[in-house]
């Protein structure tokens, strides 16, 4: 982390560093995809988009979304109709 992390819009994925490592890898993903079509800054000798995504993410051009609750909905009817496992096993 550098020390303007704080700029990020949602603090609270600072404190998981899951979530920012994730988020961190599916934007630099995305970037590393583009390759060649994305603008070198004034200075950079080569694109490294890792250090591109956390740029954006302390920039807060990247907007994390997490569900309240912090619990992932359970899942409806995944234990019916299982095939191979019958009913009351």
């Amino acid at each position: 982390m550098t020390e303007n992390s704080y700029k990020v819009k949602d603090p609270s994925i600072l404190s998981n560093k899951y979530l920012l490592a994730c988020v961190i890898a599916k934007r630099a993903r995305q970037l590393s995809e583009k390759k060649g079509r994305v603008n070198l800054e004034e200075g950079e000798a080569y694109f490294d988009p890792v250090q591109h995504a956390i740029r954006e993410i302390e920039d807060g051009k990247i907007v994390v979304e997490v569900p309240k609750g912090g619990q992932a909905p359970d899942p409806e009817g995944d234990e019916k109709n299982v095939p191979g496992v019958e009913e009351g096993s």
